[in-house]
């Protein structure tokens, strides 16, 4: 518990030495107000069945107003500065955190684990919709209560040490079973976030455009409707069980609370009508005990709530912690490049089965090379291999007789331009699309002409903003909804402007009518010219366009040639370009 309120500490202590300062001083007021609250109407009443002077009364009144407004208003002041710095501090965290996921190794991200983790550490940070370090605002609630019941403490004592003894008890014993159902409920609640991202994602179905067309045409209404349906009982079950759990500390507290109310009044009552004290005090007194119960129930509260989400910040720390793609390596000169594979084998941790199997290659300076094979043969494990996005699991990785690992990350990613298969686009301009980054740098006409060589001209002329012109019309109505064809080429602009020594077409074809695919194959030579460059491909005709053919077939590398050397081989090769030619003759 301590380790997360600590960590929470330091972090603003770290970025905005006032917003604990802030904190500090609105804890003080919240607990001087309650005091005043509980001995002023002794004074009051006191005075009133008393000697009734109207001055002194009146200067009661009017000092009590102002110190209650004034206190409540400087309270507000304390708080509302403490959440502006809270939230410059919470901008400053998030960053750090978006940068980790951007930093973090890929296979994490694909990792379910991971997400949940991520979710765990994410409810540590909000405390479960109370936002950005909610844990620290509760802690400086305790502190404040604490205050508060130390004061009332004082008044009570006054009374009977043993009506405090007996509170204690009342209380202890509330707190004795909260704890035990709070840890029950915690176990639950550990449970929950898989089930959590499971609603989440069947409710995205009916939400988002991605899927909007394939529910209408198949029908899928009832379905999706009975996949939520069914992830909320499951989350209902949860709930209702915690909820159960609940009831019964509650029933004891309850019990317990009509005791310890009987055990006051009668106390009190017996007290005024034996004149041990007067109606001043009779109020002070009863104030003060149920000051004194809601003050300790509440830090009770207080307290397990901590405990329950401080449980979480395991999580925080586990995913602050996760291995990162660090540049500890040098940089590479972005020049024609070699690369060669040495015995590199690869399989997800977790698993055994190899994806790729000592896999030794090499594709020389200035060489264009096309990577074929079926479905699930290792083609894309090996482009994740190549650009680093995997580490391999054996063997190495040489990039003009150099480690891969020797070379920093942001150098090893100059040297590639690429356009995946599922690559993505961004609701940003045109322009944004194709230079990223550089878009304020670059001068448009290179930008149209980087486009006009991908092959998307055509289209680009109809567009009435040009290259400002919005994809996608989430923030702007008059943004285009790009085919997939047309996507492509843009993808395939942005890899062009990029310059990079190496390009890699990534199934390039895959989503473009046979015109298109063929003035892709055409503008293949124009745009890897003076670079090495890879073309993945499961259609066969584009090797023809290629110095040398690696064939990939269940995780190894089958053949090796040119076009003509693997047709005459009649191997697997061989075997597949029959069976596709077959379609066009």
């Amino acid at each position: 518990m301590i380790n997360g309120i600590s960590y929470l500490f330091k972090l603003c202590w770290k970025y905005k030495k006032s917003s604990i300062v802030y904190l500090t001083l609105e804890s003080i007021c919240k607990a001087f107000l309650p005091l005043l609250l509980i001995v002023f109407p002794k004074i009051l009443l006191d005075e009133l069945f008393g000697s009734q002077r109207m001055n002194l009364l009146i200067i009661y009144v009017v000092i009590l107003i102002i110190v209650t407004v004034f206190g409540n208003q400087l309270a507000d002041f304390f708080h509302t500065r403490y959440f502006i710095k809270k939230m410059e501090v919470s901008n400053i965290f998030y960053l750090k955190v978006d940068e980790k996921l951007m930093n973090v190794e890929l296979r994490c991200m694909e990792d379910p684990d991971f997400l949940d983790l991520r979710y765990k550490a994410e409810r540590f940070m909000n405390a479960d919709g109370y936002g950005f370090g909610g844990i620290l605002d509760k802690a400086a609630n305790l502190i404040s209560h604490i205050i508060v019941l130390l004061g009332i403490v004082g008044v009570i004592v006054t009374l009977s040490p043993i009506i405090v003894l007996v509170f204690v008890a009342i209380i202890g014993l509330n707190a004795f079973m909260d704890s035990k159902v709070k840890k029950m409920n915690i176990k639950l609640d550990l449970e929950r976030p898989k089930y959590e991202r499971k609603l989440a994602y069947e409710e995205s179905i009916c939400g988002e455009y991605r899927f909007a067309k394939e529910v209408r045409i198949y029908g899928l209404k009832k379905w999706v409707l009975k996949k939520i349906g069914t992830q909320n009982k499951i989350l209902e079950d949860f709930y209702a069980h915690i909820n159960n759990n609940t009831l019964k500390t509650k029933t004891v507290a309850n019990i317990t609370s009509g005791v310890q109310l009987t055990v006051t009044y009668l106390y009190l009552i017996h007290g005024v009508i034996n004149k041990v004290f007067g109606i001043g005090s009779f109020t002070m007194y009863l104030n003060a005990i149920n000051s004194f119960t809601a003050s300790v129930t509440s830090i009770m509260e207080t307290v397990m709530e901590i405990r329950n989400y401080s449980q979480y910040y395991t999580y925080l720390e586990r995913y602050l912690n996760l291995p990162e793609m660090k540049d500890l390596g040098g940089k590479i000169e972005a020049a024609p490049i070699e690369i060669e594979f040495v015995n590199v084998s690869f399989c997800y941790p977790g698993q055994e089965k190899y994806v790729l199997k000592n896999l030794n290659m090499k594709i020389e300076k200035g060489e264009k090379v096309a990577v074929v094979g079926e479905n699930g043969a290792g083609k894309t494990t090996f482009i994740k291999l190549l650009l680093h996005l995997y580490e391999p699991t054996e063997g190495k990785i040489l990039i003009n007789g150099r480690d891969f690992r020797d070379i920093s990350y942001e150098s090893y990613y100059q040297l590639f331009s690429v356009v995946f298969q599922d690559y993505m686009l961004f609701a940003k301009t045109l322009k944004e699309n194709v230079a990223l980054d550089k878009a304020e740098q670059m001068e448009d006409e290179q930008i149209v002409e980087n486009l006009k060589t991908s092959g998307f001209g055509e289209r680009l002329a109809t567009l009435p903003n040009g290259i400002q012109t919005q994809i996608y019309k989430e923030f702007d109505e008059s943004g285009f909804e790009p085919s997939g064809g047309e996507g492509q080429k843009i993808a395939l602009a942005r890899a062009i402007t990029k310059q990079a020594p190496f390009v890699i077409l990534d199934e390039p074809t895959a989503a473009l009518d046979p015109k298109a695919e063929y003035e892709m194959y055409q503008k293949f030579h124009e745009i890897s010219k003076g670079r090495s460059a890879i073309f993945v491909s499961h259609r066969l005709a584009s090797t023809k366009f290629c110095d040398k053919v690696f064939v990939f077939d269940n995780g190894v590398l089958a053949e090796t040639g040119t076009h003509d050397e693997l047709m005459e081989n009649k191997g697997k090769y061989y075997e597949l370009f029959t069976l596709q030619s077959q379609y066009y003759i």
